[in-house]
């Protein structure tokens, strides 16, 4: 029933059959149930709650979908080049400039003239020459093609080092201060964070397929297979490849049983080499607060079978 849910909001997301484009909060929201779809997976897993029949049904679910595909199309047909084109300069004065909170008493109130007057911003809005504009679209345009260039749809992978770079450019780009910079300083996210989310959790869910697939098997011949070609096209039609560098995904099975951290069952280890790009052997790195640093160590899943 919750993966049903889930499967239900993201269709909802996708605003069929307007054919409009998904926007990029849209398309991340769809990411971030990703994550709960693959940890509903999991503790299915744990539970001892999934039998054949299920596992082999959510191979099959709508998340195998490509997700980098719809973020992409989100930051390329939700340009923000159209939004500042298409509407008037009042109305973005407006917008940026509507209320200002009252720290006093915690109400807010409408701007005064003389308040608006000091937002350097409405100021740019309401009297900045058109062609001012149009050079902020341009930046725009341009920082918006470069953020695009880590996704290969034909290949179906992201490239780490394109927009850990692209980071480091738009940095180091906003640090010089221009009032052809304006609308892009406000219009323009650091997607770099976000794309390492998508990539995570793209991977999970990939990885849960292949779960699927190796919990058919041990059903059928009593235990693991000694690699991830036994199980194609019996139990899963075609594996999906790491998302990062487009290689197959790693696996091995694990006798006797390890305790480390992502293979708690000891039966076998599945992970992907990580934002790192590096093959790390399976290990996940932790952060001092306990919580997996994703920048680091492979992807691996966790398996918590007993």
């Amino acid at each position: 029933r919750e993966i049903t849910l889930m499967h239900d909001i993201c269709r909802i997301l996708e605003r069929p059959p307007t054919g409009k484009p998904i926007t990029l909060v849209e398309a991340m929201i769809n990411v971030a149930i990703s994550g709960l779809y693959v940890a509903t997976v999991a503790d299915g897993f744990k539970l001892h709650g999934w039998q054949e029949p299920q596992m082999a049904a959510l191979q099959k679910e709508a998340w195998q979908k490509n997700r980098r595909g719809r973020v992409r199309q989100s930051q390329a047909k939700g340009s923000r080049v159209h939004t500042f084109e298409t509407t008037p300069a009042q109305k973005l004065a407006d917008l940026f400039s509507m209320v200002e909170a009252i720290s006093d008493d915690h109400k807010t109130k409408a701007v005064t003239f003389w308040r608006r007057l000091q937002n350097p911003m409405y100021l740019f809005l309401k009297l900045a020459p058109r062609s001012w504009w149009y050079q902020n679209m341009v930046n725009c345009a341009v920082i918006e093609s470069k953020s695009m260039d880590g996704f290969d749809l034909e290949h179906d992978t992201i490239s780490p080092r394109i927009f850990d770079a692209d980071a480091r450019n738009l940095t180091h780009f906003f640090e010089h201060k221009s009032p052809f910079k304006l609308l892009a300083a406000i219009a323009i996210p650091n997607t770099s964070k976000a794309t390492q989310t998508l990539a995570y959790n793209q991977t999970l869910a990939n990885e849960a397929q292949i779960v699927c697939a190796l919990e058919r098997f041990r059903l059928a011949n009593g235990n693991y297979p000694e690699t991830l070609d036994a199980l194609v096209p019996q139990f899963i039609e075609k594996l999906p490849h790491d998302i990062i560098g487009g290689q197959p995904l790693h696996y091995r099975r694990t006798d006797p049983p390890s305790q480390s951290f992502g293979a708690a069952s000891g039966k076998f280890l599945l992970y992907s080499v990580g934002w790192n790009e590096t093959d790390d052997g399976g290990q996940v790195v932790l952060k001092p607060d306990g919580s997996e640093d994703r920048g680091k160590g492979d992807w691996v899943w966790r398996y918590p079978l007993k």
